[in-house]
């Protein structure tokens, strides 16, 4: 009787592992896989692909651009950058300074049309401007995303190629774009004139972390190790690598970090320990009462004014201390 009652807590302890790292594999496929539209029907999907919207609202469909620098009174030009893994990176244009660009870089589930707000706020600022769609994204050719981890070869892939036009390039990114930067400067060796990190998560755990926690997941580990080790095995690539906190150890250039006190996605305390680590000149900006969103919108007067006092220490080269 012992060993058949062994038998039995065995095959219970492997269904459990098994049946974890199978919603694990699903979730982590659905996480960084998108399918052209139009979406599927979910009344006929299957029941994790129903979870999975229901409780991760996580976006099954790629949608391109409808709008462009023109809808916003902006000149502009398409072209293509080519980069690596097959990726075509089609990029906006919007020529203003010859000296100085700003390039912009979208969140997960966006795309560059939700950048030409901020693309027009630099321009007035006397910048330059370029935007293009991560993998996965927008206009982009292909259907996959590594949610920042080959995304920063776009962000150095840009750079490589502006930084032959422009003497002072600086980067905007806003949170999967901001991590994304992130590692291009501090793993690939990018460095331009400044970096403006909107809501950069952590590391692409605590992200996981946060996903199962916002989902009312009674326990988050092991599932977001998990979550990750599988998304890093279908992209070839580990995902643990991904860690904004460690990166900014290595960044040298100066760097502002802004977020919201009420982001669910991003908690403040990343952003401080992102902070904490940078070895720059640096600035960290929290917005009271504001959660995971584009912080521009919703506050222009502070938001403007703590941006062009970053702009103005880039020409002198001189920080402020934390707010």
């Amino acid at each position: 009787m012992k060993l058949k009652r062994k038998k039995i807590l065995l095959y219970v302890i492997l269904l459990v592992i098994t049946s974890l790292n199978s919603v694990c594999y699903l979730e982590a496929y659905y996480l960084t896989h998108f399918s052209k539209p139009p979406s599927p029907d979910t009344n006929g999907s299957s029941w994790i692909t129903k979870m999975n919207i229901r409780l991760f609202n996580i976006p099954l469909r790629k949608t391109g651009n409808h709008k462009t620098p023109w809808d916003y009174g902006l000149h502009y030009k398409k072209i293509m950058i080519p980069s690596s893994w097959n990726v075509e990176n089609y990029v906006w244009e919007i020529p203003w300074n010859r000296d100085n660009l700003v390039l912009l870089f979208h969140g997960y589930s966006s795309k560059k049309e939700n950048l030409l707000t901020m693309a027009k706020v630099f321009v007035k600022m006397g910048y330059s401007v370029a935007l293009t769609d991560f993998p996965g994204h927008g206009d982009s050719n292909v259907l996959w995303t590594t949610l920042g981890y080959r995304e920063a070869y776009v962000v150095r892939d840009l750079y490589n190629y502006y930084s032959k036009s422009y003497k002072n390039i600086i980067l905007y990114g806003y949170s999967m774009g901001a991590a994304s930067i992130l590692r291009a400067v501090g793993d690939l060796g990018v460095q331009p004139a400044g970096i403006i990190a909107e809501m950069p998560y952590g590391s692409l755990y605590h992200t996981a972390v946060q996903r199962f926690s916002m989902a009312g997941s009674p326990f988050t580990s092991p599932l977001a190790e998990l979550l990750v080790f599988w998304g890093g095995v279908q992209h070839g690539m580990n995902g643990f690598d991904l860690d904004s906190i460690r990166s900014a150890k290595a960044i040298t250039v100066p760097t502002f970090v802004l977020g919201g006190s009420d982001d669910q996605k991003v908690p403040s305390d990343e952003l401080k320990a992102i902070y904490k680590n940078l070895s720059c000149q640096k600035k960290l900006y929290i917005f009271r009462g504001l959660g995971h969103h584009h912080l521009y919108p919703f506050r222009p007067e502070e938001y403007l004014k703590i941006l062009s006092q970053f702009m103005d220490t880039l020409k002198s080269q001189s920080f402020d201390s934390s707010t």
